[in-house]
């Protein structure tokens, strides 16, 4: 009798591998139906030097009796191969023995492509991909262009977690108490300028595509929590004696009078400024440098959970009419969170904790029904919480009202009286490309040398807002903007132009040019137009540098745009403001960076027609697509 080690013994497993390669057996069919197409997508694995483990094998078996399954039944089926192969290791080692790790890569692959054809792993070696051949890698590059020209990848400036022994990022689950997981190398922190994914953008589609998908509930709980939804209110607070304006987050607004302190984060940005000159400068930050030491020694220091802080001197001015709310900052505030800038009560367990630990007086504003337990949350023996049924006492407005209940009510009450807007916030964050090695996919980019240099994420040192036909500083989303650039200390300018609801060419041009400063401030200046104020903003950057110039839905002298706005506006003064009134040639030439806004549901503005247009002219712009946000007015919800 024949054992399969007399089978192997006479090279039939070869033999028959041998059969299927050369018949192409697994190649997939050219001719393939869409309704009789099954692609297998197993894990592309990073092609080590020690080969595959068991670990693959079980997965390429289970992925491969599924792939004959489909075969079996009629299908025709593809399953792919390919190799994970950019990646940290690979250049380490090249480092370490001088050689290229192209050359160590490509060896490893031919040893993990010898190994899984030894599995008889019904792969189509016709389609094979390697992530570190160019063939494969413009696709990332594609995608990475895609992203940036739509507002989704941008350059910023952070604090990142460094091992000088590996010279890369790590992210924090990496860091294990303050050492390298891979070299066992202490970490320090630098501050580093990166690019960034925005994948707060779609924070709401993640949470909703988790309803949609077979996956286990405690997984699905896993992600919603990294997602991190909060719905609450803003309210805005000015730091007294200054005019930084912070927009405070409160994801309980039922007990928004019980705040009596706001923290701030110890990495914003603002605070060194704030603090500056004071008596409490040197201690304030003293400390900072002391949490962001314990924040790097990992997981020892659990930055959720502690309560450590310091009094900044600094008071907020209060919005409720209950006493100004003392400054601190704290181990817990995150600095992208929101603005940074927490407020705090007796109704949150680490608010409460923080405030016995400080002295800081605390003010509770709801009550168990029970009067012995309200008696004790009165006495502060315990921080009382979350409760649905707990009665309320402030405002005075809502006294006796159920806590859970009240909410909607709260939120509607707080936007009437103009004390805050609802508001979202996410704990998700925008993904770092920390990696940006030599064995990495390329990022496609090129930097400028000349003159204008500056960090991406540093402020410009002047804005000019231009309003559109028909409106005025005062309306949309230009007040907003007006209050923003001031917090941030950034010189702006929001002339009311001439004769708004029958505008003339020149007139808005000579309006705006009167309100701009020196040309040495420019170059680092931005200049923003809405709808027909986009020409008068081109007609700027055609005489002047700047650094930026963002258009939110440009009028364009194209025949899609005056057959949408046909019986919408008059003709006659539209064919003469956009009507061959700027060179745009010398737009492109003069400004570092210029970014377009469309909307999808625009009624004036055709997004495809006009993105072709702007892109003809100005290839290198951003353009960014939004959805519903109509002409970028009020009535969409851009009063922000």
């Amino acid at each position: 009798m024949s054992t399969y080690q007399d089978f192997l013994d006479n090279k039939g497993e070869k033999k028959w591998q041998d059969r299927w390669a050369a018949s192409g057996v697994y190649t997939t069919p050219a001719d393939t139906r869409a309704d009789n197409k099954m692609y297998v997508l197993p894990q592309l694995p990073y092609p080590s030097g020690s080969g595959l483990h068991v670990g693959h094998a079980e997965v390429y078996a289970a992925c491969d009796i599924y792939a004959r399954y489909q075969r079996m039944i009629g299908k025709d089926g593809l399953q792919v191969i390919g190799w994970d192969s950019f990646g940290l290791p690979a250049e380490n080692y090249a480092i370490k023995t001088n050689v290229h790790p192209r050359v160590s890569t490509d060896n490893a692959i031919e040893n993990f492509r010898e190994q899984i054809r030894t599995l008889g792993i019904s792969v189509d070696w016709s389609r094979e991909v390697g992530a570190h051949n160019a063939d494969y890698y413009k696709w990332t590059q594609w995608f990475f262009l895609l992203m940036y020209k739509r507002g989704l990848a941008y350059r910023k400036e952070q604090a990142v977690n460094w091992c000088d022994s590996c010279k890369t990022v790590l992210a924090n689950d990496q860091v294990k108490e303050g050492r390298c997981e891979r070299c066992d190398s202490p970490i320090n922190q630098r501050q580093m300028e990166q690019w960034y994914l925005k994948v707060t953008e779609y924070a709401e589609q993640l949470l909703e595509g988790l309803d949609r998908i077979d996956w286990p509930e405690e997984t699905k709980k896993r992600q919603r929590d990294w997602i991190g939804k909060s719905e609450g209110a803003n309210f805005v607070m000015q730091v007294k004696g200054t005019g930084v304006v912070f927009e405070v987050y409160d994801s309980v607004p039922q007990t928004y009078t019980a705040q009596t302190f706001a923290v701030i984060a110890p990495e914003h940005t603002a605070l060194p400024s704030l603090i500056a000159g004071t008596e409490h400068e040197a201690s304030v930050l003293a400390f900072v440098e002391d949490i962001k030491k314990k924040k790097r020694d990992g997981n020892k220091f659990v930055v959720e959970q502690e309560v450590e802080g310091i009094f900044t001197g600094l008071y907020m001015d209060d919005p409720y009419g209950t006493g100004d709310i003392p400054l601190w900052v704290a181990s817990f505030a995150i600095a992208d969170y929101g603005s940074g800038v927490v407020g705090c009560s007796a109704h949150d367990e680490r608010d409460f904790r923080f405030a016995k630990k400080y002295n800081i007086p605390l003010r509770p504003v709801m009550f168990p029904e029970d009067p012995v337990e309200a008696e004790k949350v009165r006495n502060l023996e315990y921080c009382y919480h979350h409760d649905p049924e707990a009665v309320l006492m402030s405002p005075k407005e809502f006294a006796g009202r159920k806590w859970g209940e009240a909410r909607e009510d709260m939120l509607d009450f707080l936007e009437e009286k103009g004390l805050a807007k609802r508001a979202v916030q996410y704990k998700l964050r925008d993904w770092s490309v920390s990696r940006q090695r030599f064995w990495g996919a390329p990022i496609p980019m090129l930097v400028s040398k000349d003159e204008r240099q500056y960090k991406a994420d540093s402020l410009p040192s002047f804005v000019l807002d231009l309003h559109a036909w028909g409106s005025s500083p005062n309306v949309q989303y230009h007040p907003w903007l007006h209050q923003v650039l001031q917090t941030l200390g950034i010189p702006s300018e929001q002339p009311a132009l001439p004769s708004s609801e029958t505008p003339e060419f020149h007139a808005w041009f000579e309006a705006a040019n009167r309100v701009l400063p020196d040309d040495s401030t420019l170059q680092n200046g931005v200049v923003t137009g809405r709808s027909l104020g986009c020409w008068t903003a081109m007609k700027i950057a055609e005489q002047k540098k700047l650094r930026k110039l963002v258009l939110v839905a440009p009028t364009s002298p194209i025949d899609a745009w005056y057959k949408q706005v046909e019986g919408k506006l008059d003709m006659d003064i539209a064919k003469a403001f956009v009507f061959d009134n700027v060179d745009l040639a010398a737009v492109k030439k003069n400004v570092d960076e210029i970014v377009i806004f469309l909307s999808i549901t625009d009624p004036y503005i055709p997004v495809e027609e006009t993105e072709v247009f702007f892109e003809s002219y100005f290839p290198q712009a951003r353009v960014i697509r939004v959805r519903d946000a109509g002409h970028f007015d009020v009535e969409h919800g851009y009063d922000t």
